[in-house]
């Protein structure tokens, strides 16, 4: 649940490691949301369902994500998720 109304989001991971062109999707490690006194989790379609009403989906305009990850590069990379307040996970991307 939200302590003191305060966004949370979880992930599944907060640093993984990755080789180099190696498939990566951020929303693959999002777990939770709880946001507007609501609890968001990941579905079998991968969208975040809300626990109350699984047909509310939390969609773009609550959650975005900044992914400036290139797996052609190596690298460290954070990934920012954001609803509100933020959460990062660190990728790191070589041989």
């Amino acid at each position: 649940a939200e302590e003191s109304g305060k966004p949370q989001i979880t992930l599944s991971e907060y640093l993984i490691h990755l080789e180099l062109q190696q498939a990566f999707d951020p929303k693959d490690y999002l777990e939770q949301v709880n946001v507007d006194q609501m609890t968001y989790e990941k579905g079998e379609d991968d969208e975040l369902h809300a626990v109350s009403a699984e047909d509310k989906i939390l969609g773009e305009e609550k959650l975005s994500i900044e992914n400036p990850v290139d797996t052609g590069k190596e690298g460290v990379y954070e990934v920012t998720y954001t609803v509100t307040s933020s959460i990062r996970l660190i990728v790191w991307v070589n041989e």
